[in-house]
């Protein structure tokens, strides 16, 4: 389900990264009566792209009305933070918001044995591009959450996508247009559409989407992702996939 939203991304360049306030744990998460005037952003990073996860946080402090209530939750893979490791980042970001980490271990099953086909790049098996769906696991206080990969770059306040009201719906998603569906999904062949279940995703009408959503960005309430056991499911469809074809690594 989409979200309508005037934020704006692009991918990321170069910025400087203010914020500051580490906790080491995500159960070190006080709640408090002005918990809600937190905006909850996840990144999740591997070493390779925690020079971009900085860069855009920066351009979301840059751009934010209020720094002051962004709280950073990031998701390390293959880093094990230590004092060093947290220093390195408070000076790194400065000291507008907060920010927390966790390492990730040990990896569930899933994605530890995570199969890559022919014509699929190593890099789509990396933790990092499945985190997302474990962050009740990772950070369990954490009813609502903004999450970003790390290669995407502000230009506007996500304040105003903070706002959105999902009603009833799990994610927000922006949505990819112009042809792109049809050049991801059916010319590119990431999706094997004659599959009864992904026939089922996309309906009857597959050839006339226009739009696709990319999960770059979401707007997630936590809650309501738990009460339907979505993770149940999409481990299922993962562990399909690994025996017959649904989607190549990396698909939205």
């Amino acid at each position: 389900n989409s979200s309508s939203s005037n934020l704006m991304f692009s991918n990321s360049s170069s910025s400087n990264l203010m914020l500051s306030d580490s906790s080491s744990r995500s159960n070190n998460i006080r709640r408090s009566d002005d918990d809600d005037n937190y905006i909850h952003i996840v990144y999740a990073t591997d070493e390779i792209m925690v020079p971009l996860t900085v860069i855009s946080a920066a351009s979301i402090i840059r751009f934010s009305q209020r720094p002051m209530r962004l709280f950073f939750h990031i998701v390390l893979i293959g880093i094990h933070w230590d004092e060093d490791f947290i220093n390195e980042m408070r000076v790194s970001l400065g000291g507008l918001s907060s920010f927390e980490a966790i390492t990730w271990s040990p990896l569930p099953e899933i994605i530890r044995n995570m199969k890559v086909r022919k014509k699929e790049r190593q890099d789509l098996a990396a933790p990092a591009n499945y985190a997302r769906f474990y962050i009740s696991k990772l950070f369990p206080l954490l009813d609502r959450f903004i999450y970003l990969d790390s290669d995407i770059f502000a230009i506007r306040a996500v304040d105003s996508l903070w706002s959105e009201d999902l009603g009833s719906n799990v994610f927000g998603l922006v949505h990819d247009c112009d042809q792109w569906f049809q050049t991801h999904v059916l010319s590119l062949g990431n999706y094997n559409i004659s599959h009864p279940i992904v026939k089922r995703l996309f309906g009857d009408h597959v050839m006339n989407h226009s739009c696709h959503p990319n999960a770059g960005m979401m707007l997630v309430n936590q809650r309501l992702f738990n009460e339907g056991k979505y993770l149940e499911k999409i481990e299922r469809l993962a562990q399909l996939n690994q025996k017959e074809f649904l989607y190549r690594l990396g698909s939205q």
